[in-house]
């Protein structure tokens, strides 16, 4: 529903507010790429055969990111503790990072934060129209997660998980 009312929100923005708010096109995504790859490499070099896999798989799924187009207004952080329910009404905090960007990004970054709740990951799974458009940027966020040097081993592990099943996925492609 969050996600949904954040869609509404963006489609009935007036044009000077929508103005005002960044827009992340496929081009963006694409052309982080290399340096996000670049710096997860170097951050975690024992997983070199794992990230030249998974840029092949990327560059294989870069035609499906210019499909369908249409930006939606995204929260692009979404996850458990960014939802606040108190006294029968839901709050969505850390707002600072929202832009229009393609749809499934915020299934893609949900399910990057709720990884090994089985349950809710099949949810998100569902939810994310374009297949390959998601498998595309599951592995570039998790790649991105994956620049930070410092990760907690519990992240890090997270983070490879969803790479290993962006990349090797055979269904959907």
């Amino acid at each position: 529903q969050v996600v949904d009312y954040t869609r509404f929100l963006g489609e009935n923005m007036f044009p000077a507010e929508k103005r005002q708010v960044g827009k992340r096109s496929a081009l963006n995504e694409i052309c982080i790429f290399p340096f996000v790859l670049a710096r997860a490499t170097i951050s975690y070099p024992g997983h070199i055969s794992l990230f030249v896999r998974s840029a092949v798989e990327f560059v294989k799924l870069i035609p499906s990111l210019f499909t369908k187009q249409n930006l939606v207004l995204t929260h692009r952080d979404l996850h458990p503790k960014n939802i606040l329910v108190g006294k029968g009404k839901v709050y969505v905090i850390d707002l600072e990072n929202m832009v229009f960007t393609l749809p499934e990004y915020e299934y893609v970054i949900s399910l990057i934060n709720v990884w090994r709740d089985k349950a809710f990951v099949v949810f998100l799974k569902n939810k994310m129209i374009d297949k390959k458009r998601s498998r595309a940027l599951l592995i570039k966020m998790s790649i991105h997660f994956l620049t930070n040097f410092k990760l907690p081993v519990k992240k890090r592990e997270i983070y490879l998980d969803v790479l290993r099943w962006a990349t090797y996925q055979t269904h959907n492609r």
